[in-house]
């Protein structure tokens, strides 16, 4: 197998000089990167991973907290990261927080001892800044948000625009005649949550329909709360349509 060494002796260069040009740590001359690249090509030289992550303290591994597989959305949302990581030297590992504060502390601490070099996050505790700024960010550990922000920490967020989809269903239906709608969602806590059911409430203002009684449902993220709180809904209100905020 290839060393640096091999590639800084094919390519005329020092090994510091490799190593600079593989970490882009220090610009390297136009000339002297088509050298190295040219040399790690013939020799198909793969630089060792877990010798530079040690050096630095870091693994290759990315943590993944999401709540369950209960809901097939986050099936979806694992799969897509398992994809987008597929072809590069990362490993992803995955942990179930369950929606528990409790154990999503716990998984995040296992993964500072891993030494991973980012976190990918479903958080169920929306003010809990302090600590994973503390812990990851201030650190230069890296975190991406899905679905729910964590107020007050700057970090990347991925989401939908809920509030407009909500809004634009409920104006849809809302034209059809259907002026007695029920939104089933999460807890209002989560800023997703929040937007769906404040674009629930702008469609029935825009459209100058008063919400009914109990129009909003909101229950916990599981199947059996959902099912418990619409079997209670059903025996006052015979909503025209149901809108979920959860495949749960």
């Amino acid at each position: 197998m290839p060393t640096i060494k091999d590639v800084a002796g094919l390519a005329g260069v020092s090994i510091g000089t490799v190593s600079n040009f593989i970490n882009n740590t220090r610009p390297v001359s136009r000339e002297t990167a088509a050298k190295v690249k040219d040399a790690i090509e013939v020799l198909n030289y793969t630089p060792n991973m877990s010798a530079r992550n040690l050096k630095a303290n870091i693994t290759s591994d990315i943590g993944l907290i999401i709540p369950s597989f209960n809901d097939t959305y986050y099936v979806q949302v694992f799969q897509g990261i398992e994809c987008a990581f597929q072809n590069s030297e990362y490993s992803v590992h995955l942990s179930f927080s369950n929606d528990i504060p409790d154990l999503e502390d716990k998984i995040a601490r296992e993964y500072l001892e891993r030494r991973v070099s980012g976190l990918i996050l479903i958080s169920c505790q929306p003010d809990q800044w302090r600590f994973y700024y503390n812990n990851f960010t201030s650190r230069g550990i890296p975190i991406v948000l899905i679905d729910r922000d964590i107020r007050g920490l700057d970090t990347s967020l991925v989401t939908f625009d809920n509030h407009a989809i909500i809004c634009q269903m409920c104006h849809a239906l809302l034209a059809e005649g259907k002026q007695n709608l029920v939104l089933i969602s999460g807890p209002e806590k989560f800023d997703c949550e929040a937007r769906c059911i404040n674009g629930f409430k702008e469609a029935h203002s825009k459209m100058e329909v008063p919400l009914t009684k109990d129009a909003v449902v909101n229950c916990n993220m599981s199947k059996e709360e959902a099912f418990r709180r619409t079997l209670q809904m059903f025996r006052t209100n015979k909503p025209d349509a149901i809108i979920s905020t959860s495949e749960s």
